[in-house]
């Protein structure tokens, strides 16, 4: 008797679970529907306050967010509940403390994004992504950590500001580079990671924040300009992803214009201005302790018969490079 009574708990129990537990029922739906609307919301945030005058109508949001209208109106009507925005004239607009918290969200962002380029092996191309999913889930903690890191740094490695715990922006001043004339030079502040195609074709082209430049040409189609010793050509499309910070009169003497390691040939000599802020973390420190400091003079001593890799003397110490490595120490010719 007893045993057939176990007998149908146990069953009872198997089916219980199955009806809370299956893909698309019970308590995992409702983990996966109040996480995803979480994200939702979240995301939305971003999007409001990212719109011109951070305000959107309901269609524009819809089609930007492509989510479902029962959807949209679930996620806004929680906003709502939350105090983050309200709706005046069919414009969704959000409130103090809706910026507030979608600060807080790009604060996140910028700040893993920043924590994947100087702390793991992460291409750039990944940073974005792995940044949008893990910015909903990381807490103070978490941010202190990273912080503890990497410091508290200002710009995300796009040149996006990075706000503080307050929501302060600290906002440099620039031009897209696609507006840009000839003869004007700059340092390159910002490129936008969005859309994925085209940062990726500036990424292929070795194009860096940090990177000083100097305009060739320029017209309505494209642009040529010159920077760390090789010469460019972008489309305006996606020269307008490039945001440069220009030089005036008196200064533009002040920055020399380097070239890159990588394109001494053998027997030529340089003397290192910098490495670039695009070698990070562990690469970065290699670089320094190996000896390529400001200052040091550098040759070519040896080459492969391919050019690459090349043996550089420097410090008395021969070293080997690829080009791939030499190309982020920038220096300056120094005739022979």
């Amino acid at each position: 008797m007893w045993g057939l009574i176990l007998f149908l708990l146990g069953v009872l129990l198997c089916v219980l679970a199955y009806f809370a537990f299956r893909p698309l029922g019970g308590y995992t739906k409702w983990q996966q529907e109040s996480g995803g609307l979480k994200i939702i919301t979240e995301d939305i945030l971003k999007e409001v306050y990212s719109s011109p005058q951070q305000e959107v109508s309901f269609k524009c949001l819809q089609e930007r967010m492509a989510l479902s209208e029962k959807m949209l109106r679930k996620a806004l009507l929680k906003m709502q509940h939350q105090g983050w925005l309200r709706q005046e004239q069919q414009q969704i607009k959000l409130t103090a403390t809706g910026k507030q918290s979608a600060l807080e969200i790009i604060r996140a962002h910028r700040l893993y994004e920043h924590f994947l380029a100087e702390k793991t092996g992460y291409a750039p191309i990944q940073w974005h992504k792995q940044a949008e999913k893990m910015e909903h889930h990381l807490d103070e903690k978490q941010l202190s950590e990273i912080i503890r890191q990497v410091g508290n740094p200002r710009y995300d490695p796009h040149g996006d500001p990075i706000p503080t715990e307050v929501g302060k922006l600290y906002t440099p001043s620039g031009e897209k580079l696609s507006r840009l004339e000839k003869g004007i030079c700059g340092r390159i502040i910002h490129i936008e990671d969005e859309p994925t195609a085209i940062y990726r074709q500036i990424l292929d082209k070795d194009i860096h924040v940090g990177s000083i430049i100097r305009v060739l040409d320029a017209n309505t189609h494209s642009i040529t300009f010159y920077s760390e010793g090789e010469q460019f050509v972008l489309k305006a499309e996606v020269a307008q992803n490039i945001t440069v910070h220009i030089f005036d009169k008196e200064s533009k003497l002040e920055h020399t214009q380097g070239v890159r390691l990588s394109g001494l040939k053998l027997g030529e000599k340089g003397r290192i201005l910098s490495i670039s802020a695009e070698c990070r973390g562990a690469n970065r420190r290699r670089l320094l302790d190996l000896g390529f400091v400001k200052g040091s003079q550098v040759v070519v001593q040896m080459s492969s018969p391919l050019e690459n890799p090349k043996a550089y003397l420097i410090q008395n110490t021969l070293i080997a490079l690829r080009d791939d490595q030499a190309k982020y120490i920038l220096i300056e010719k120094i005739d022979t």
